[in-house]
């Protein structure tokens, strides 16, 4: 990341890494740098991925655009696909899911309203085990509320 003209930059390969259920994550901006405004993270779906449990935010609003590839999503109570170039606004506290399941992976640009909340995919991706290794369903619950993942 790079202060520019009062502005801030954010390179090819820079942002901060991160692996969260099975995805890779950069985040690109944080809410602090956007005068709350929003934060920004870009996501790779693996190929042939499982869905990701349905559930809702109801601090934050999330717009995705597909960079790359194909995302089955479900919205309310309608599912559809997103491609490449489509874009879709999940408003606050409606139930959601995605996953790919095409063979090659998805990649996308997350912009979550109002910023602060790429705080919690930090807090979940240095809290969780990996994939496949076991954890107390009780602590995971508590851990996903607090982070403003709510089960549908």
């Amino acid at each position: 990341m790079t202060s520019i003209g009062g502005g801030i930059m954010v390179g090819a390969g820079e942002g901060k890494r991160l692996a969260l259920f099975g995805l890779d994550i950069t985040i690109m901006a944080l809410g602090e740098d956007t005068g709350g405004a929003y934060g920004m993270w870009a996501a790779t779906f693996p190929g042939s991925m499982e869905q990701l449990p349905t559930h809702t935010h109801d601090k934050m609003a999330e717009a995705i655009y597909v960079l790359e590839g194909e995302l089955a999503v479900i919205v309310g109570e309608e599912s559809s696909s997103l491609g490449t170039g489509g874009y879709l606004l999940v408003p606050r506290g409606v139930t959601h899911s995605f996953w790919n399941t095409a063979s090659a992976p998805a990649k996308v640009l997350t912009l979550a309203s109002p910023g602060g909340w790429e705080r919690n995919i930090e807090t979940l991706a240095e809290t969780l085990p990996g994939l496949g290794t076991p954890m107390d369903m009780d602590r995971l619950n508590e851990l996903l509320i607090k982070c403003d993942i709510l089960p549908a």
